[in-house]
């Protein structure tokens, strides 16, 4: 996922001149996105209480509008998909990004017809509520040819104890050691993260770019379009991770059903099972770039149920895990029960097929030279066989 606290930036330095200039990203700091068929009378968010040990507690906040609300459900990555229709409080294990979403399901009162609207944010938990004190920020002190000597902004509530620096070019530095030669062009992604002097273990990150040439630059150099997918049965989510080195941008999902949304993450419930394409369109513009930047990005999903057709009497409790992955897949389950491993593709082509000799012992399968995509994994008993879909990063 994101580091806490992403801030993008960008410092437009004109040596020729020996000026700096600063061009604020409009990205937030936690980023959302919305998906909405109901009238636009209707308005969904919710609110996030910061708790101790890295906890949250969501509360609903919804403007009915010219409809009538039926249900609330809740739908949320800890490391896996969870689901709940009462305002949730959960524990996260570490300080990093997690989606979070709410859908409220309604009768449209002007269109007489049912409807819905999904809402979702990223979600940083802390180790304590006083670190949503702590903000880490910097900017340009001097600039003389292409030596750049950085300012410290940072906040806290408490006693900061340590900043650390990393400039993008490979070359890192300790507070107050603060400035550093470049030398190229760029653009460098330029990091400074704050640590507490004591505890609770309060950290903050801010990074921004900085870039040393002229304008009119070609998109290729700034932007970088990508997005992370996680997918449980039916339910897709989406998280843009695309680089756009502190421009302003825009991001479009299309979930190839009919189904649109707007913003960094989105979540979607799709009613069929079936192979849908998943698009996000990526619009970059700003001073820097010679003209706007729209680059597309599509992947497949599959949505099928996790058991099919003569597979309910395959091995109990197998499953494979994690998804997503890039690397060794681990398969659990009662090892006498599990004769075989199947991968196949989602057209259901058989890719690898593994003969397991009986007796307990751990089951891996190496999955890294395998192409991004959607996967299923058949474990094979006695008596039939289950199958797991996972997501190859």
């Amino acid at each position: 996922m994101n580091r806490t606290l992403l801030i993008a930036l960008l410092a437009v330095l004109l040596p020729l001149c020996g000026r700096g200039q600063l061009y604020q990203s409009p990205l937030p700091l936690r980023g959302s996105g919305q998906v909405q068929t109901c009238d636009t009378s209707m308005h969904v968010w919710f609110s996030t209480a910061f708790l101790p040990n890295y906890g949250c507690q969501f509360d609903p906040q919804v403007n009915a509008g010219n409809t009538v609300v039926q249900d609330m459900v809740w739908n949320y990555f800890t490391g896996d998909w969870g689901e709940s229709f009462t305002a949730p409080l959960l524990y996260y294990p570490y300080q990093e990004a997690y989606p979070v979403c709410l859908t409220v399901n309604a009768f449209d009162l002007v269109a007489s017809m049912p409807c819905s609207a999904t809402v979702c944010q990223l979600i940083t938990p802390l180790p304590d509520p006083i670190c949503t004190t702590m903000i880490a920020d910097f900017t340009i002190e001097s600039i003389v040819g292409n030596t750049i000597t950085f300012q410290d902004l940072s906040t806290f509530d408490n006693a900061i104890g340590s900043a650390t620096w990393s400039y993008g070019d490979g070359v890192t530095s300790a507070s107050p050691s603060n400035s550093n030669t470049f030398l190229g062009a760029g653009p460098y992604e330029v990091c400074l993260t704050i640590i507490a002097a004591s505890p609770p273990a309060c950290t903050s990150t801010v990074c921004k770019w900085l870039y040393l040439g002229p304008g009119d630059v070609e998109c290729p150099l700034l932007v970088d379009q990508g997005y992370l997918l996680l997918q449980s049965d039916n339910l897709v989510g989406v998280l843009d991770t695309s680089r756009t080195s502190g421009m302003n941008s825009s991001i479009h999902w299309d979930f190839g059903d009919g189904t649109t949304a707007e913003g960094r993450v989105a979540v979607h419930a799709y009613g069929e099972e079936g192979a849908y394409p998943v698009c996000g369109t990526l619009r970059v513009w700003g001073p820097l770039l010679a003209d706007t930047c729209t680059t597309t990005i599509c992947r497949s999903v599959l949505t099928t149920s996790q058991v099919g057709i003569n597979e309910v009497s395959g091995p109990d409790g197998a499953r494979a895990y994690p998804s997503p992955n890039s690397g060794v897949l681990h398969v659990m389950g009662d090892p006498s029960t599990i004769t075989e491993l199947r991968l196949l593709d989602q057209g259901g082509r058989l890719l690898l097929a593994r003969r397991l000799p009986a007796g307990p012992g751990p089951i891996d399968l190496d999955i890294s030279d395998l192409e991004s995509g959607i996967y299923l994994v058949q474990v094979v008993g006695p008596q039939g066989a289950r199958s797991t879909r996972i997501v190859k990063l």
